[in-house]
């Protein structure tokens, strides 16, 4: 076969398609192919369309992708088509064994799927009679079932894209097939069975695996087949033995068991046609042989021969008979005509198809006469000329193959009862055939109709000729005119749908009257002048949980049920005509008649078909009514106390203007799987939001026998966010004490004593409060975090708390625990050792950490998120009564070891301390509330829909009113503007930190290298004390404290260097800002200030400084007093010691200390002074167990000395000190 340009251009990467696999679907019809090409490259389908005439050349074709005319995918469509074949699909299909199969099965079921039975999804069933299962479809693929589905649909025309099936038959053809008058091929290819065979037949096309299996049977053909296409489909059929007849001739199609057998190797010599006796005379070649005949068991014109297949009967005429009778001719020609071609002797074979022609005329028994010819009228006198059909012998010319011929005889007779049905089956056909023409609308009749007792619609007329009319024969439903042709009885202007005799069914009536209200109208008293019926109401009641609905007809004056016969929205009175009811009598059909609504359709019935009927409802049970309102009444709050928990038991009740129902009711209709609930107080939607906590709450915190809800205070509260709680105005025992609890509960106060005499310090007044709450949160049970600005003593409240936990602890049973950053672990140690004295601490950090003693010894674990993330599993398995987490914010990473380690820290209270404003950041906050509070808040993906999204993109005000709500209880963050009253204009706290392994070993070696030198210098009174060399040696070590880069001259590398003073001065930094103060940071080193600029810069963090060479001093503190943005401002000690104002910071830092108080004091005085509208916290940074302390308890000792006394400067203030002071300095570092 020669492949055309377009195909060739492409071959190699079509051929590609092919074998990929990539031909997803292949629709056709008589000639017409639309092919599905999946382009791997462009990951998309595009749908090639070509149109092949009769010879198989290509009369149109185009495609979806832009290229349209020529193009790959075309190319692809056309190799699939013929897949090596010199036959196209379509035709390679006719002969298969699909179509053959399919065909037979359409006979027996029918050509609809309405009798088959859908058993599940995917499984269709046709039984007999006797419940014998006949076909069996199993549909293995959810692709399976979509293709089987498609086919369904394509037997339908009301699409809004018609199936290219409908697109190429006649006019004539379908219009037959609306009647159900039309042929069996053409039923059977409008419909699902041909698209079900075309599917096999393009699997196999594709080469997808199938097998084919019988249930032999003795002797006689087998009767069950079974067809499996791997992972697609199964099918079971019956073969009745009258079936295998038109099956046997296409087994050689595909893979099966049985075959027919035959001699084809026989070849014939050559063919002859005797025009005279009308048949053909075959002369074999002298070396042929006949067919052996086998015994078997006869099947038509074939013998079964048991698990072999078949053998014909009669040997096949080309090869074993001489003569071919005329009755046999048109079969073997259309079988054989391949070979008729090259052996026909003086005859030729015309095997494209050719028209046919007809000559028409009456008999004397006005019988209908219609002959075929091919070229002229002399061929239907011929008695040489003859119709084998489909071939059409014209003596002289050759065989014709007629493809449309109307009839399988070369003249038809059509009796005179029968020619009405003709000429509707052939309307079409007839119009081009000269005085044979179909008319309509011309002769006048007068119509009418009637209303029969079975509810039956019939129409009927009298037909008035016209004058000089010629010869006229009646046909019933038509009269023919000679010359003229056949004229529809019918009066002028009706359509062709109503015609005389034409019978309607009480089903049918109202689709017809609906589709033909105009033409009917000229029918006389059809339509009446007025509808006897006023309007239809409903009664909808709900009787032991069932709904059911009683229409009630109202009628006009003088009009009763008898008179009034119903065709769905018409009515029919006699002798006064149909009418159309009005839209208020027009019920739903489903409506009409009383009736209950099935459980399985009321969720349907309430939320789409209520609404609707509610302009016929006359009475409406109140259960169905949706109340406008429904609000939560508290009845009753009782307290109960087990151990130091608290429950709440709770009497609610939900109330609306309808009623009022038990709140236990409304959770069991919610876990019995309701969607609705039909309540004393109107219809309830079960499945609102509002009603999730419902679902959620166990049947251990309800009784449905008291009716009572059994609440922790967290649950309680959540239910208070949720829902708007009216409690009862009663004045009874009951009620008084329910408000009382209601008042404890709002105002966040508890009868459980707080006493904090265990701390030794003087709480403020908002620590107090505070200090309160946090004592509310332990008593009932709750956890929460505190968000005090920095510097407004969240760790003393913290303290206070513990306090008075362990107060209430009589038997020392109680463990705490505090997680807080490494940089100010020590810094709670030393708190806790000044205020809380009786709190015994173990410090977990360090080398030698142990937790050997601690449950005997020790009442608080002290350690950090480090050792708590490497260490997790020897500090899960303690359980302690309250947990701390210092600086929460720094486990708001959900995905973190952090925050996985801290959430499997067991504590009744776990209590988070934080600066940030965490609700600014809305994941965080969720990370934060799933450490002290888990389960609290709703799962991420949740919480991201009803809160993240819909405030960060759109900032719904209703959904922040919302979550602000649910977290408040749970949050208290104080600003120092809101308890400015409550503030000391200064406070000072000194902030310990430790050496890192790096610096401790610089300092150690510093110190080794001299210290011994030097103690034995000033051991030695007789010898001078050497103050410079003492100077330097002390001044190397404090380099040292401050930052290894300072000492090792590189300032720039201050990264690569590990320092604890530096993590702790980033932390309080970082709080700072982030609470959104402003911050003051001394030095004595310049380095030392470099290198907090260079990490200032790389955070993008605005600041001013001042040091020794700053020039324009006054602008760099302008920026820092009146730029917002400029947050930190870096100072040398004695350069910005003395003469300025820096009243915008409120945080004061000193980094290193001065031997000279007074010099620290002149620096925060910067700070400190008039003006300043806000306490001053000041931190004195001081590395443990380093020369550090010493200084700071020197500097304690001489307070108050004044400057003058104490020196201006460090090595003149060292120059003050005692031998014996020096000595003990060198002794402790």
């Amino acid at each position: 076969m020669s492949l055309p340009d377009f195909v060739l251009q492409y071959l190699d990467r079509a051929e590609h398609i092919i074998n990929a696999g990539h031909v997803k679907d292949i629709v056709f019809s008589k000639g017409t192919y639309q092919v599905e090409i999946f382009d791997d490259k462009e990951q998309a389908s595009y749908f090639p369309f070509i149109q092949f005439d009769a010879q198989g050349i290509i009369q149109d074709a185009f495609c979806s992708c832009v290229q349209e005319k020529q193009c790959l995918h075309l190319a692809a469509a056309y190799l699939a088509i013929f897949r090596d074949s010199k036959e196209t699909l379509e035709k390679r299909y006719e002969k298969s064994f699909w179509k053959a199969f399919c065909f037979s099965l359409s006979l027996r079921i029918g050509f609809t799927d309405k009798t088959l039975k859908k058993e599940k999804k995917g499984h269709f069933l046709f039984l007999s009679k006797t419940h014998k299962k006949l076909f069996d479809l199993q549909l293995l693929s959810d692709a399976a079932i979509e293709k089987f589905n498609s086919a369904l649909n394509s037997s339908k025309i009301d699409q809004e894209a018609v199936p290219l099936k409908f697109s190429q038959i006649s006019e004539e053809e379908l219009f037959q097939w609306k009647k159900g008058q039309a042929s069996h091929e053409i039923n059977f290819e409008l419909s699902f069975w041909s698209d079900v065979a075309k599917w096999l037949a393009f699997l196999q096309d594709n080469n997808h695996p199938y097998k084919i299996t019988f249930l032999e049977e003795k002797v006689s053909p087998p009767h069950q087949i079974t067809i499996t296409f791997d992972d697609l489909l199964i099918i079971e059929a019956y073969i009745s033995e009258a079936k295998w007849p038109q099956l046997i001739p296409t087994l050689n199609t595909v893979k099966m068991p049985l075959s027919v057998l035959g001699d084809v190797e026989e070849k014939i010599q050559s063919i002859k046609y005797d025009e005279i006796k009308k048949e053909f005379h075959v002369h074999a070649k002298e070396n042929g042989h006949s067919l052996e005949k086998n015994a078997g068991y006869k099947v038509g014109q074939y013998i079964y021969i048991e698990n072999v297949g078949f053998r014909p009967l009669i040997p096949d005429p080309l090869l074993e008979k001489q003569n071919i009778q005329s009755h046999e001719i048109g079969n073997i020609l259309s079988e054989y005509t391949e070979t008729f071609e090259k052996t026909l002797e003086d005859i030729k074979v015309f095997k494209y198809p050719t028209l046919a022609n007809y000559r028409l005329f009456f008999d004397k028994k006005e019988r209908l006469h219609v002959t075929t010819y091919v070229h002229s009228l002399d061929e239907t006198e011929d008695k040489k000329s003859e119709f084998f059909p489909p071939w059409y012998y014209v003596s002289g010319k050759g065989f014709y193959f007629l493809e449309d011929a109307l009839f399988d005889t070369k003249e038809k007779v059509i009796e005179k009862e029968h020619v009405s049905d003709f000429i509707h089956s052939h309307r079409v056909w007839l119009n081009d055939k000269k005085g044979f023409e179909t008319h309509f609308g011309t002769l006048q009749s007068r119509f009418k109709y009637q209303v029969t007792k079975e509810k039956e619609l019939e129409f009927y007329l009298k037909i008035e000729l016209p004058k000089g009319s010629g010869k006229t024969i009646d046909f019933g439903d038509w009269l023919y005119i000679q010359n003229q042709g056949f004229y529809l009885k019918r009066e002028s202007g009706r359509p062709l749908s109503i015609r005389p005799g034409l019978q309607l069914a009480e089903s049918e009536v109202p689709n017809f009257i609906k589709e033909h209200e105009v033409e009917l109208e000229n029918i006389h008293h059809f339509f009446a002048d007025s509808c006897p019926i006023k309007k239809t109401t409903l009664s909808i009641q709900v009787i032991d949980e069932n709904i059911f609905l009683c229409p009630k007809v109202h009628f006009q004056e003088g009009y009763t049920e008898k008179d009034v016969l119903y065709f769905d929205e018409y009515v029919f009175v006699r002798d006064e005509g149909f009418s159309k009811l009005p839209f208020s009598a027009r019920l739903p059909e489903r409506y009409s008649k009383e009736r209950k609504i099935p459980q399985s359709q009321e969720n349907y019935f309430l939320n789409y078909e209520l609404e609707k009927l509610s302009p016929y409802i006359s009475n409406l049970d109140k259960k169905l009514k949706k109340p406008k309102r429904l609000k939560l009444n508290l009845k009753k709050l009782k307290k109960q106390k087990r151990k130091n928990k608290v429950f709440w038991l709770v009497d609610l009740k939900f109330k609306s203007e309808l009623g009022e129902v038990a709140l236990s009711d409304v959770w069991q209709k919610i876990h019995e799987n309701k969607q609705y609930f039909f309540s004393s107080a109107g219809l309830i939607n079960l499945l609102d939001t509002r009603f999730r906590w419902l679902i959620e709450l166990s049947s251990r915190k309800i009784s449905t026998e008291t009716q009572l809800l059994k609440l922790t205070t967290l649950e309680w509260l959540r239910l208070c966010i949720f829902e708007e709680i009216s409690p009862t105005r009663a004045q009874n025992k009951d009620a008084q004490e329910m408000r009382k609890y209601l008042k404890e509960i709002s105002s966040l106060q508890t009868e459980r004593l707080l006493d904090t005499h265990l701390l030794q310090a003087k709480l403020r007044p908002y620590q107090e409060i505070g200090v309160q709450w946090l004592w509310f949160l332990y008593a009932h049970g709750l956890s929460g975090i505190l968000c005090d600005d920095m510097g407004l003593g969240k760790t003393h409240q913290t303290m206070a708390l513990l306090a008075s936990v362990m107060n209430e602890d009589t038997e020392c049973m109680n463990k705490y625990m505090v997680i807080c950053p490494t940089s100010v672990i020590y810094h709670w140690e030393d708190l806790i050792k000044r205020f809380l004295p009786k709190m015994r601490v173990l410090t977990y950090y360090g080398i030698e950490r142990s937790l050997e003693s601690f449950e005997e010894t020790y009442d608080l674990l002290l350690t950090s998120y480090g050792i708590l993330r490497q260490k997790n599993e020897n500090l899960k398995s303690f359980k302690f009564e309250v947990v701390v987490f210092d600086e929460l914010q720094i486990a708001k990473n959900p995905q973190s070891q952090t925050h996985k380690s801290c959430k499997q820290i067991k504590a009744n209270m776990r209590l988070g301390l934080t600066g940030t404003p965490i609700e600014n950041y809305l994941s965080e906050l969720k990370a934060l509330f799933d450490v002290v509070l888990p389960n609290y808040l709703p799962a991420m993906s949740t919480f991201r829909e009803m809160f993240i999204n819909p405030i960060e993109r759109n900032q719904d005000p209703e959904k922040k009113k919302i979550l602000s709500k649910i977290i408040k209880p749970f949050i208290l963050r104080r600003k120092k503007r809101d308890v400015l009253f409550d503030l000391p204009e200064k406070m000072e706290e000194l902030a310990y930190c430790q050496l890192s392994e790096e610096q401790q070993k610089i300092y150690n070696e510093t110190l080794r290298q001299s210290k011994h030198e030097l103690l034995s210098t000033l051991e030695n009174e007789a010898e001078p004390v050497p103050y410079l060399h003492i100077f330097s040696i002390l001044s190397k070590l404090k380099q040292i404290c401050n930052h290894p880069s300072l000492f090792l001259k590189d300032p720039k590398s201050y990264k690569n260097h590990k320092s604890g003073k530096w993590d702790l001065f980033v932390e309080l930094l970082n709080e700072a800002i982030e609470s959104g103060q402003k911050l003051v940071v001394f030095s004595q080193y310049l380095d030392m200030l470099t290198i907090i600029e260079q990490h200032l810069k790389e955070k993008n963090i605005s600041f001013a400084s001042i040091k020794g060479a700053t020039k324009k001093r006054h602008d760099q503190i302008r920026k820092f007093q009146e730029d917002p943005k400029c947050s930190v401002f870096v100072a040398s000690l004695l350069a910005a010691g003395v003469g300025i104002d820096l009243t915008a910071g409120s945080v004061v830092i000193h980094y290193d200390r001065w031997w000279n108080p007074a010099k620290e004091n002149q620096a925060t005085d910067r700070v400190h002074r008039i003006g300043q509208n806000r306490g001053v916290q000041v931190f004195k940074l001081v590395t443990k167990n380093t020369l550090e302390e010493d200084i700071h308890s020197l500097i304690e000792r001489k307070l108050g000395l004044t400057e003058e006394l104490l020196g201006k400067d460090d090595s003149d203030q060292l120059k003050k000190l005692s031998r014996e002071e020096l000595i003990e300095i060198l002794r402790k570092s």
